[in-house]
């Protein structure tokens, strides 16, 4: 009873993968399954499930050879190996398309993320500038404003010569620089933000 039980299972998973490859197929005790080109190395349940497949293909052989004879069987046997071949050659071809194709589309999406990261960079260095040049005009700024204060604290008749040249063009660059900065801030928080979102630029690039 224990061999017929053992034995259930391996008459269904112990098929031969072709008739020309003699590659095994087994489950030891444990459960796992084994592959194998030695027949030799089958448990006794296996190796006799094999040699009994072996037996019954070359009887059918036999028969089929004493009924259309051995050149006939030979000329069949030569045309289905020609078949398994061109069988074979038209798998490769497939592969070989497969593979193509998706090779095909790896390089699109390879190119989008060379792009991608080309955009990111371009995105970047445009928030960069644009930073850089408002941080420098507000620097600027603070310096003209300073200059201005320090000077206009003093009373009139205590300017030393030139100071209130140097007071009047302070007040000067600090107008202009007014102006600019406005800009400068929209730039930075309002205009370049907005057309990374409409060219669907990640929020997180320009931050």
């Amino acid at each position: 009873m224990k061999r017929a039980a053992y034995l259930v299972p391996l008459a269904l998973a112990l098929l031969p993968l072709s008739a020309r490859a003699d590659i095994y197929k087994y489950k030891n005790k444990s459960g796992a399954i084994i592959y194998t080109d030695n027949l030799g190395q089958l448990p006794p349940e296996a190796r006799e499930f094999y040699n009994k497949q072996r037996e019954e293909r070359e009887e059918k052989r036999r028969q089929l050879e004493k009924a259309i004879g051995r050149d006939e069987l030979e000329r069949r046997e030569t045309e289905a190996k020609r078949a398994e071949i061109e069988r074979e050659k038209l798998e490769e071809a497939e592969r070989a398309r497969r593979l193509q194709a998706i090779d095909a589309q790896l390089k699109v999406w390879q190119a989008k993320d060379r792009e991608r990261e080309s955009s990111k960079s371009k995105w970047q260095m445009r928030m960069k500038n644009a930073r850089d040049k408002l941080e420098k005009m507000l620097a600027d700024f603070k310096k003209a404003s300073e200059e201005y204060n320090s000077i206009a604290i003093k009373a009139s008749f205590t300017l030393l010569p030139g100071e209130a040249e140097a007071m009047e063009n302070a007040k000067k660059q600090m107008d202009a620089l007014e102006g600019e900065i406005d800009k400068a801030i929209l730039e930075v928080e309002v205009t370049i933000p907005e057309e990374a979102r409409k060219a669907g630029i990640p929020p997180g690039w320009i931050r």
